[in-house]
């Protein structure tokens, strides 16, 4: 079995770029946070930080320089928790060259 495509809970397929809101357990979800999709597992090239152990995630920059990674469900391929607001209007639209998922 294939693993699916990252969606949003919407149905909306992750796209490179997306201006999302989430909410992340540093905040104890009291705060949305705005934030930006730099890596879509299948869309961006392969990353071993962000695909392994048969699982993939969705890297999202948030508050300036902070990054996290959301499980892209293996059954369903929803990424819970993080809210599609709207598409790219700029030119991040591709995985940064040489990008590194932070793991600080």
């Amino acid at each position: 079995m294939d693993y699916p495509r990252a969606i949003y809970e919407t149905g909306e397929p992750v796209k490179v770029g997306d201006h999302v809101t989430l909410r992340t357990w540093i905040e104890l979800w009291l705060k949305k946070n705005s934030g930006r999709v730099l890596f879509v597992p299948g869309i961006s090239d392969h990353n071993p930080s962000m695909e392994y152990d048969g699982l993939k995630w969705v890297s999202v920059r948030y508050a300036g320089e902070t990054e996290t990674g959301i499980l892209v469900h293996p059954e369903t391929g929803i990424v819970k928790g993080v809210k599609f607001v709207r598409r790219t209007d700029d030119s991040l639209t591709t995985t940064p060259e040489g990008y590194e998922f932070s793991e600080e």
